[in-house]
Order: C-alpha cells, then sequence, then structure tokens
C-alpha cells in the first residue's frame, strides 16, 4: 500500500481532536505548530535513529501535507498535546503503512525528550488504536522502528504488538532511515 493508497480513507473527526486519553489529546495540526514539529525533526537526538535531521524546508511541507491529508481523510498526522496545560509535545498518527508489501495502517508517535520516560507515547497510542479499530474498523494495526530504538520497542511490546521481524527499505519521509523492526496488532 502506498501512501496514496485510496483505500486508506477516513472521515476526519470534525472537533479537529482524533484521541482524548486521560492526560492527553492528539489533535489536527496547524500553521503554528512548525516550531515543535522543528524541534521534533531538526533535533538531533531525536532523529538520530530515524535517519538524521530533517531540513526546515522540508517539516514544513510536511507540516502543509500534514494538514491537507487531515482534512482529506488520507492519514491523520497530528499533534500531541498535554490536556491540562495546552502544552503541545509531539506528534502522532494514523496514516497508511510505509512497508512495502505491507498492506493497512501504521500508527507512530514522537515525544519531545524533556516529556518522554512518563508514559506519554502508549497513552496516546492506546488511544490510536482505540480509534483505529472502533471508529476506522480496520482489522489489523503496524508499528515500525529502528531495531536499535529499544524504547520504542519496549512500547510496542507493552502496546500488544507481535514482532514479524527485521527489514530494510527506505522510509518515504525518512530517507535515511532503511533498517525497520515491524511490529503488528490484530482487532480483537
Amino acid at each position: 500500500m502506498s501512501l496514496t493508497e485510496p483505500l486508506f480513507k477516513v472521515t476526519p473527526p470534525g472537533d479537529g481532536i482524533l484521541v482524548t486519553t486521560s492526560r492527553l489529546r492528539c489533535v489536527e495540526p496547524r500553521p503554528s505548530d512548525l516550531e515543535l514539529l522543528q524541534k521534533v525533526f531538526g533535533d538531533p537526538a531525536m532523529m538520530v535513529l530515524l535517519g538524521g535531521t530533517l531540513t526546515n524546508e522540508f517539516i514544513q511541507k510536511r507540516l502543509l501535507d500534514w494538514q491537507v491529508s487531515w482534512r482529506e481523510g488520507k492519514s491523520l498526522c497530528g499533534i500531541v498535546e498535554e490536556r491540562q496545560s495546552g502544552k503541545r509535545i509531539g506528534s502522532a498518527s494514523i496514516h497508511p503503512s510505509t512497508v512495502p508489501d505491507q498492506s493497512g495502517a501504521e500508527i507512530s508517535y514522537m515525544i519531545l525528550p524533556e516529556y518522554q520516560r512518563r508514559g506519554y507515547a502508549t497513552e496516546i497510542s492506546r488511544g490510536l488504536i482505540d480509534y483505529a479499530f472502533q471508529v476506522m474498523k480496520l482489522d489489523h494495526l503496524l508499528i515500525t522502528g529502528n531495531p536499535q530504538n529499544e524504547a520504542s520497542q519496549k512500547i510496542a511490546k507493552r502496546l500488544g504488538f507481535r514482532c514479524l521481524g527485521e527489514t530494510e527499505y527506505v522510509h518515504p519521509y525518512l530517507n535515511n532511515c532503511t533498517k525497520h523492526t515491524i511490529w503488528i496488532l490484530q482487532r480483537q
């Protein structure tokens, strides 16, 4: 499934809120999120296992792509914010699979370093899983990650995903990211 395959079509939430958990929300991206995404995708520490930092021009284009894709229901790439403070602390998404020859949808998450190790990635991912299975009625979900990213591997296990193994391919948006562990979760 390519990132533009028409089989992935969802009606975006009318209120701009994809997921709400006890502490977090995943919301529709807006132009003012550029600074946040520059922190996420431009930070060498955040991107070390994802092929390196992205240029500001590329990040700006991705934000525009996220906004259009959200409105058109082609993918739901959103911004994670703390409910209590309203601080925008990362990104999370349900999007078409980036894995060659593996159809379906994938979830992803990136939380700023100063907000990591609080269970936020696991919490927002649980919300995305519920949305994908209950609202979108998907049969399965994928998570992909760098095999060296132990924290992400632990999150996938904690969420009940089963490891399909490691593979190599060029990620469509992270060109220098070629090694991936693929995880799958079937709807119960």
